[in-house]
């Protein structure tokens, strides 16, 4: 993904990491990252401490037996599953749980 601006909804992604993993036959890894906001101050200009930052490993993807014309529906398919949980990370039921 791409940084975002401080919106909650991730940018498009990119598709070199995808092809690289098509040329590879190397599996996808997603990992979603709750907002990181938290850990900056912008107004301080450093980093804060104590910021709890949630992520989620999300299962690998297989690309052995994809094509090269898969590759824009693989990465809009890892993309909103990436959304997905990174909307269910921000959930106040989510932070409820630890």
């Amino acid at each position: 993904g791409r940084r975002n601006g401080g919106s909650e909804s991730l940018l498009e992604f990119k598709k070199g990491a995808f092809y690289l993993a098509y040329c590879t036959h190397a599996p996808i890894i997603p990992i979603a990252v709750q907002s990181t906001r938290a850990l900056y101050s912008w107004s301080d200009r450093r980093f804060c401490r104590n910021a709890v930052i949630r992520m989620r490993v999300l299962p690998p993807i297989a690309t052995q037996s994809l094509a090269e014309e898969d590759i824009p529906a693989l990465i809009s398919s890892t993309r909103n599953d990436i959304q997905k949980a990174c909307i269910a990370l921000s959930s106040p039921a989510h932070a409820n749980q630890q």
